[in-house]
């Protein structure tokens, strides 16, 4: 093993591994509560795919809406994230 800095690979798997831990122990998977159809029609009806979001809908203060909300905020640091790797 190379030692010094971490390749992107290492660092790519450490943030695959704290997510997996996230998803698994903090909140589980959003699929034991939800059917995939109501979490996409919900994330279409509040602009998520067309980039129309608007943050003052009531519905982002609902369970769904938080479930959401902090899936849009993990995939946000992830793309980041690489972005970041790719620049290392």
């Amino acid at each position: 093993m190379a030692e010094g800095r971490d390749r992107s690979s290492d660092q790519f798997l450490r943030l695959h591994f704290r997510q997996c831990l996230a998803v698994s122990v903090c909140r589980g998977d959003i699929m034991e509560d939800y059917k995939e159809q109501e979490v996409e029609n919900f994330m279409e009806e509040l602009g998520v795919y067309d980039g129309e979001i608007d943050i003052n809908d009531p519905r982002w203060s609902t369970p769904l809406g938080s479930h959401v909300h902090a899936y849009l905020v993990r995939q946000k640091m992830a793309e980041e994230s690489v972005i970041l790797c790719n620049f290392v």
